[in-house]
């Protein structure tokens, strides 16, 4: 990849998780009283969401640094929108659902973009592994101690 693409991407990841940043200050809140009980769906959806993005970017560049880059703008538009602005409003509040946001997407976010990616030369795991052709039927082993037969396509001794 060349080094203007590696750029392009880069910025385009920080835009993700800008976006990101900027959904989950904003949504993290909402809630739902259901049976006399809160449901936060709004903290768990934006954490969802961070974790999806940083370990989706991780994956498709096959780089942890992209997930770290993604966690980055996450983390910037945060605290940028978490100030109050000339107006006096503030979308960050003080609370416990705000705090849990705030540290709790953090830690997600180091916790996605940092678990490491599944090596190319890892056995699959599944039929594969299991022994099990993808036809369902069970690969025979060889027994130990016993003379296996030549392959078909090797050559022939011959017997005198």
């Amino acid at each position: 990849m060349t080094w203007l693409r590696r750029i392009g991407a880069g910025i385009a990841l920080l835009i993700g998780g800008v976006a990101l940043g900027t959904a989950g200050i904003v949504v993290h809140a909402n809630r739902s009283i259901v049976a006399g009980h809160e449901l936060p769906w709004g903290l768990v959806l934006t954490l969802l969401a961070l974790v999806a993005g940083v370990r989706g970017a991780v994956w498709w560049a096959r780089s942890r640094v992209a997930g770290v880059i993604v966690a980055v703008g996450w983390l910037v538009a945060t605290l940028v929108l978490a100030a109050e602005n000339a107006a006096g409003t503030i979308l960050l509040p003080d609370d416990l659902r705000s705090q849990v946001y705030l540290f709790g997407g953090v830690a997600v976010a180091a916790l996605a973009s940092l678990v490491p990616l599944p090596s190319q030369h890892e056995r699959p795991r599944g039929a594969h592994a299991a022994g099990q052709s993808s036809l369902g039927s069970t690969v025979q082993e060889p027994l130990p101690g016993v003379a296996q037969p030549a392959h078909p396509s090797a050559p022939q001794e011959r017997s005198r």
